[in-house]
């Protein structure tokens, strides 16, 4: 290669080189906080005790520890001896869930989410699927011996919010339903008055109605095949709106105008959710 066909790396001069590589030294750390009422809530509270084994841990235990499995990918087995070695260093009395009680617990653990925002304060969202394989062969033993039997993927669904990257919600369904099918439920904890963003998938004419009932300004990418409805609905006006600006200027006119490009949000998070599973997700 010629000096001619190098080009000059473009980007901003690093003049602080002290605090760089402190920034750089600061990706390496591990900082793990367990606050004071979940070691409270450790272990489960059992009022009235009905016949039968009665649970030893907690929601909040079980979901601690899969999520630092999650974080790390690590087997279940590899996760319990994880934390049980965090425990030791830490010098905290509490005893780890072994792998069966975490597989057991995980099929009907109810997750919470958590918003740091105010539930009425509009905002800015994105909406958004993508397909998570849980069982199946490799690439490589896929493409040499055929498909396996028991190659099966999930769909998940996830509405982000576009100012910290938060998952407000999230539905985890089978392969073959579609984005709209789940549309309701997924809006549920988005503010009144906010703008939802999403691609071709939720362009339909149910989703707009069910977004202008809920108050909810949603953009979503016409498709090269959507027309100008005759309705006179809310939801039917702001499709029509979409779709006629596409057809008469264009796509990147419509996206410009829109500030459609906001989207990019919820793929980054995606990346974010498939680079923290893996290319495939065991659950054991």
């Amino acid at each position: 290669m010629t000096k001619k066909n190098i080009k000059k790396k473009s980007g901003r001069t690093i003049i602080n080189w002290r605090a760089y590589n402190r920034a750089l030294v600061n990706r390496g750390k591990f900082m793990l906080f367990l606050d004071q009422s979940v070691r409270n809530y450790w272990y489960e509270v059992i009022d009235n005790p009905m016949p039968g084994a009665q649970l030893v841990y907690s929601d909040i235990a079980i979901e601690a520890v899969l999520s630092l499995a999650y974080a790390f990918n690590n087997p279940l087995r590899a996760a319990t001896g994880f934390v049980q070695q965090i425990f030791e260093l830490c010098n905290i009395d509490l005893k780890v869930p072994d792998y069966t009680t975490l597989s057991r617990r995980a099929k009907q653990l109810k997750i919470k989410i958590r918003h740091s925002c105010k539930s009425n304060e509009p905002m800015v969202v994105s909406i958004d699927s993508t397909g998570l394989k849980i069982h199946g062969q490799g690439e490589w033993n896929r493409k040499k011996h055929g498909k396996g039997k028991r190659r099966q993927w999930v769909k998940l669904h996830i509405v982000v919010s576009n100012n910290d990257f938060q998952i407000m919600d999230f539905k985890a369904t089978n392969s073959d339903v579609a984005d709209c099918e789940v549309f309701d439920e997924l809006i549920n904890d988005v503010p009144n008055g906010s703008t939802l963003l999403g691609d071709g998938a939720y362009g339909d004419h149910h989703a707009y109605e069910v977004a202008a009932n809920n108050d909810i300004y949603l953009i979503a990418k016409p498709k090269s095949s959507d027309v100008v409805s005759s309705e006179v609905t809310p939801g039917e006006m702001l499709r029509n709106l979409h779709v006629g600006t596409v057809n008469n200027l264009g796509f990147h006119v419509w996206a410009g105008k829109t500030e459609y490009y906001r989207r990019n949000m919820v793929e980054t998070t995606m990346g974010r959710i498939k680079g923290m599973f893996g290319g495939s997700t065991q659950f054991l």
